[in-house]
């Protein structure tokens, strides 16, 4: 973990005359200031993309996909309207063409006021588009004046268990600015590529953004993977471990802010992809104990519909 005074990062995240060098370095190293409709560098006759992609290709898989689950009665899907929801989340996702970013925020269990930790992760499918493994920026967050506030009666306990890179232990002040500086950035109207809002329980972290002065584009994109995953398993029983477990995808260390962002995103792309829901049998219909609630679910939704 890195512990730093409010000084280190003057000039490196959050002043506005730097070059941001933080916001240009979690871009997977893409520079988009010569980008253009025609994806042509300076001189117009050099393809950005390092591969050209073919968008159809993936617009047909799904097209074919959305259909064959819609019309056969094993399947969870079968003649519901929500085939059209879920499908408009695989067209922004599963084309490639849109940056995920990943919002996780924690707070301490005895007073939901005061936040312990940040998670952010973030997707740029540019020049990594055929990418087997793509690369996901993951930044974890712990609040310098709340480090000594300790979950554990309700949710683990697991602030220092990031499985990423350094934890960032910041000033609350700094970090609100910097994920202020970093939404700003990745939604301006004006920025190259658009850029989807990914959360778990979505509403919470829109919630919680709103509560710290953060404003967010009233039309950016959201993507909600607990409302897509309850397209086909229900609300109930919707928590993040369920949702993972359901399709099948590992994970580890739940409960940590920079941990929750990653696995989300792992969740997101997990369910906009035609493949993957077919070779796990996600949307068939299964005959077994239903999904239970965590108590970290129930937890968060007292706190905020209470």
């Amino acid at each position: 973990m890195s512990d730093y005074s409010s000084d280190d990062f003057e000039g490196f995240y959050l002043d506005d005359s730097s070059d941001n060098d933080f916001i240009d370095k979690i871009q997977n190293g893409y520079d988009d200031r010569y980008d253009n409709e025609e994806n042509t560098d300076a001189n117009g006759d050099t393809k950005l993309y390092r591969w050209g992609i073919d968008i159809t290709q993936f617009e047909k898989e799904i097209a074919n996909y959305t259909s064959h689950i819609s019309k056969k009665e094993e399947f969870r899907l079968y003649r519901s309207p929500k085939v059209r929801e879920l499908r408009k989340q695989m067209d922004r996702v599963y084309t490639r063409s849109t940056i995920l970013f990943s919002l996780d925020i924690e707070a301490w269990e005895k007073d939901i006021n005061r936040i312990t930790e940040i998670g952010i992760s973030i997707y740029d499918p540019r020049r990594q588009e055929v990418s087997l493994t793509p690369y996901i920026k993951t930044i974890h967050i712990r609040i310098a004046e709340h480090k000594h506030l300790r979950n554990g009666k309700y949710v683990p306990d697991h602030a220092e268990d990031f499985i990423g890179e350094d934890s960032i232990v910041l000033l609350e002040k700094k970090a609100i600015a910097l994920l202020r500086r970093l939404i700003n950035h990745f939604f301006c109207p004006f920025y190259s590529s658009r850029c989807i809002l990914v959360g778990h329980d979505l509403r919470g972290d829109l919630q919680w953004l709103n509560k710290l002065g953060i404003e967010i584009r009233h039309d950016a994109l959201q993507l909600d993977t607990q409302a897509v995953f309850a397209y086909t398993h229900g609300q109930n029983g919707a928590s993040l471990s369920n949702a993972l477990r359901a399709i099948k995808q590992p994970y580890a260390l739940l409960h940590n802010a920079g941990n929750d962002a990653y696995y989300t995103l792992l969740l997101a792309f997990r369910l906009c992809d035609p493949n993957v829901r077919l070779l796990t049998k996600f949307d068939e219909k299964a005959v077994g104990r239903p999904l239970l609630p965590t108590v970290h679910a129930i937890f968060h939704h007292l706190t905020w519909s209470g």
